[in-house]
């Protein structure tokens, strides 16, 4: 079984983070001051459990060897600045930058998404026919607000559209004009500088675990992101605003909050829930971050580098630093 939760996951900290002004272009509200204190301070100590439950920027250390860990946010926004003039000199003395996805796996993607069979397109029934027609309906108002044609929307893969739903459309409009995250403008500052930019895994990656989804799980995901799209902005400014704050798993135990409250609504009880929250905390995190020690520990024999990933996967007993820990590595937090 997996989770309907991955979505919103993927698009806020997998595709593409927040301080005390919202972006100049996107406005949002804050969901955490609706909820009542009692509520805020469950899911404040939820977070609070595990190593490393806050910061972006952390050092590790073994044996001379030097790692220089930035959780990343991959939608744009003005207040990476700081951050970025901090990285500036660590980028300059690495060996190499590692990230998610490097420009020759996005040319990988681009190139495959312009072929017959693209991932992100179903070879099976297309979505008017799968949903009934009041969802069918208010999915199209969705995808025609964040520039997907309803008809182009009908044929693409339900976990896929479920990823653009979680994003605001204010956002959406800015990636496709061009306007980056903090990975993508470190990428473009480590090439102009001629430092190598190395990715920790393959550019199909996401496609692969998502598609182990099956047809029904893929249709439950997509029902749940419906009902979330009318609070994307929200969305994407709360969580921007805890990325900002460096309050990462907060970020996380927030996304999970509003999955048990969706729950209901499609016929999930509060165990399934929490089943599935196991299993994408397993599938988007926890087994890419093991995947990633042993090239982020082989680059680091070559000489200092840079670790540049989205935010959530540094955090927690099962994040990259505390894997690093368990090897020997002394970790410090640098923000």
């Amino acid at each position: 079984m997996k989770s309907f939760v991955l979505s919103a996951f993927l698009a806020t900290f997998l595709i593409p983070a927040f301080a005390a002004t919202p972006h100049a272009a996107c406005l949002g509200e804050d969901l955490l001051a609706g909820f009542a204190p009692e509520r805020v301070a469950a899911i404040e100590d939820a977070a609070a459990v595990g190593p490393y439950p806050e910061g972006r920027l952390f050092r590790a250390t073994r044996a001379g060897a030097e790692v220089t860990l930035v959780g990343t946010l991959h939608l744009p926004d003005p207040r990476f600045a700081p951050l970025e003039e901090r990285l500036a000199p660590i980028l300059a003395g690495a060996s190499a930058l590692l990230v998610e996805a490097g420009p020759d796996e996005e040319a990988q993607l681009k190139a495959r998404m312009g072929q017959p069979g693209s991932p992100m397109f179903s070879t099976g029934p297309t979505l008017p026919e799968r949903l009934p027609e009041v969802e069918w309906m208010h999915l199209a108002a969705e995808l025609t607000a964040r520039g997907i044609p309803p008809f182009l929307g009908a044929k693409m893969e339900p976990w896929f559209l479920s990823t653009m739903l979680a994003v605001s459309p204010c956002q959406l409009q800015e990636l496709n004009r061009g306007e980056e995250g903090l990975d993508a403008r470190l990428i473009a500052s480590a090439e102009a500088q001629g430092i190598a930019v190395r990715a920790l895994e393959p550019w199909d990656t996401i496609f692969r675990l998502f598609g182990e989804m099956t047809d029904e799980e893929e249709i439950t995901g997509l029902r749940v992101a419906l009902l979330q799209a009318g609070q994307a902005d929200d969305m994407t400014y709360t969580l921007t605003e805890l990325y900002f704050q460096g309050r990462i798993r907060l970020i996380w135990e927030i996304g999970a909050e509003l999955a048990r409250e969706l729950a209901p609504e499609v016929g999930l009880s509060a165990a399934e829930v929490d089943a599935q929250l196991a299993e994408a905390d397993e599938l988007l995190l926890v087994g890419r971050n093991r995947d990633w020690i042993d090239p982020i520990e082989a680059a680091a024999t070559e000489g200092p580098v840079l670790v540049a990933v989205g935010a959530l996967h540094l955090v927690g007993r099962d994040g990259v630093l505390a894997m690093l820990e368990a090897r020997g590595w002394a970790i410090s937090r640098l923000d």
